[in-house]
């Protein structure tokens, strides 16, 4: 069995007393992402709600997260009152320790406003970069000009190093998610990031790619066609599996969406042109799902499943949990709670 560590953004809000850790698709309060990704093959990685990402840790990560093992990376608001006038994000890690437990670690700041979460296990040529970096792409409204510390790399002790190649070439209005995908989906190549582009006229599969660098929409998260195709909006986490986890077919992202109802829907989605997306399980109402990553390996809770983030809205809770992909049962693992002096 294989450990498995969450990186994740904490909520904190002051005045006096910080409150429970928060969460939701549409606050900025809470956990806010999961991403997931290989250090041998680099593989998978909201809107305020960020990416988690799985990672085979290296040598050298296990100095920083004591094991080696799938790490679940994940990115969470540290949110104050207004007259605080204070938000910073906080990189952590959250290891499972059981079947209802959980040890979480703070390691260092990501700047604020952080949406999505990736990670590349070799040396992605952007300057400042090493062999082994987490980036972060950023929530904030884009400007028509870019952003140019919209997208942020960062070493293992936790430097960043804003790469404005990436960042000028965003697009309003926003974006979520950050996957990296190291295999060819005949999309525009290899060793590419992926995250949700969130537009005047739907959510698209944006691609990064870091050796031109570009950041492109492919096609539209709501059906088959191109980056002028108009789509439907409502997606909020992005994952990617190599693998079958579902049966639905190999090298497949997956994603969250809400629909009119309120319901939110776990689906796939076929990386061609010509195939849109389906949906595969419908998770209910009311539940504050938020961000999703996959493991095959079997990090306790069995291979082949994917893992959330969610805060409950009735009692503002933020739970850790597993989805089972054969049968779309969402099981909570893990609660959490943090008070902290201001």
């Amino acid at each position: 069995m294989e450990c498995l560590h969450l990186t994740c953004i904490q909520t904190i809000q002051a005045k006096g007393r910080t409150r429970a850790w928060r969460k939701h698709p549409k606050a900025r309060s809470g956990i806010r992402g999961i991403h997931h990704c290989n250090d041998l093959v680099p593989h998978d990685f909201r809107r305020s709600v960020g990416a988690l990402e799985k990672i085979r840790a290296d040598s050298s990560t296990r100095h920083q997260m004591k094991d080696r093992a799938l790490a679940l990376l994940a990115l969470a608001g540290l949110t104050v009152f207004p007259c605080v006038r204070i938000q910073a994000d906080t990189f952590a890690t959250i290891s499972p320790t059981g079947a209802s437990s959980a040890t979480v670690t703070q390691f260092w700041a990501v700047g604020s406003s952080q949406s999505g979460l990736g990670y590349i296990g070799g040396n992605s040529g952007f300057p400042g970069a090493t062999v082994t970096d987490f980036f972060s792409i950023a929530g904030i409204a884009i400007p028509n000009s870019g952003s140019p510390t919209g997208f942020t790399s960062y070493t293992y002790a936790g430097v960043p190093s804003s790469q404005p190649s990436v960042g000028n070439a965003l697009a309003p209005n926003s974006y979520s998610g950050l996957t990296y995908v190291a295999e060819n989906l005949s999309l525009i190549g290899p060793l590419s990031f992926y995250s949700i582009h969130h537009t005047s006229t739907g959510d698209y599969l944006a691609l990064i790619q870091p050796s031109v660098p570009t950041v492109s929409d492919q096609k539209p998260m709501s059906g088959p066609g191109g980056p002028t195709t108009v789509g439907a909006t409502g997606y909020f986490a992005l994952s990617f599996a190599s693998d079958n986890p579902g049966g639905w077919g190999v090298e497949l992202f997956y994603y969250l969406r809400t629909d009119v109802s309120g319901a939110t829907w776990f689906g796939s989605l076929i990386p061609a042109f010509i195939s849109g997306p389906t949906d595969e399980w419908n998770l209910g109402t009311g539940r504050g799902f938020s961000d999703l990553a996959y493991t095959s390996g079997d990090v306790g809770y069995g291979p082949n499943k994917f893992y959330y983030l969610r805060l409950d809205p009735a009692t503002q809770t933020t739970f850790f949990g597993c989805l089972d992909p054969l049968t779309g049962t969402a099981t909570d693992i893990q609660t959490w709670a943090v008070s902290t002096e201001r």
